[in-house]
């Protein structure tokens, strides 16, 4: 789980100051909204494999009262690698 996920992030780091997420915001294109999670899910798997690290994706449609192609991703990674020992 999400809080699992962070809470564990979190206790790894002996300072109080220590950074425990990187995180990249992906604008998607508005004309591939059903391919859109695929799209964010690939980017962050790719993270993954090449770092090592946990990823947390969270996609976000437009506000309805807002500009309507802001599709968009909040993918969160870990500072640290993890394994299967921590």
């Amino acid at each position: 789980s999400r809080e699992e996920l962070w809470n564990a992030a979190e206790g790894a780091e002996k300072r109080k100051d220590a950074r425990i997420a990187r995180e990249f915001e992906l604008a998607l294109p508005a004309e591939l909204t059903k391919g859109n999670a695929e799209l964010a899910t690939g980017f962050a798997r790719h993270l993954v494999e090449l770092y090592g690290v946990a990823a947390d994706v969270a996609l976000h449609e437009p506000n309805r009262k807002g500009d309507q192609r802001n599709h968009h991703a909040h993918i969160l990674i870990t500072t640290r690698q993890i394994s299967a020992q921590a």
